[in-house]
């Protein structure tokens, strides 16, 4: 088995997680510019985008952020050559739900 160190991580958002690893490399980005966002160098990706419909106000401002943003991520992923792509979703996601 091959045992490869990370080389660099790449956070992108609107702000800065408290991490003290010095592979980091931070992206300052809103959401809205996800379409326009350069490719970066990464060959796997992780996807953590979400809100609340109580933070997110009314459905259609969630759909942005839990799918819209999603989807758009995962397009700079492709741009970027990533060999693979993690979504984070809410625990028990489900199409059929009742909860928005």
């Amino acid at each position: 088995s091959s045992n490869k160190q990370i080389e660099k991580n790449h956070a992108l958002g609107r702000r800065r997680p408290e991490s003290t690893a010095q592979t980091l490399e931070f992206h300052k980005l809103e959401l809205v510019d996800l379409p326009r966002a350069p490719a970066l160098d990464a060959d796997h990706w992780i996807c953590a985008l979400g809100s609340t419909i109580k933070k997110a106000g009314p459905e259609e401002n969630f759909k942005k952020v839990d799918l819209d943003a999603v989807v758009e991520f995962a397009k700079l992923a492709e741009r970027s050559g990533a060999k693979s792509l993690h979504v984070v979703s809410a625990v028990s996601a489900n199409k059929d739900s009742p909860v928005f």
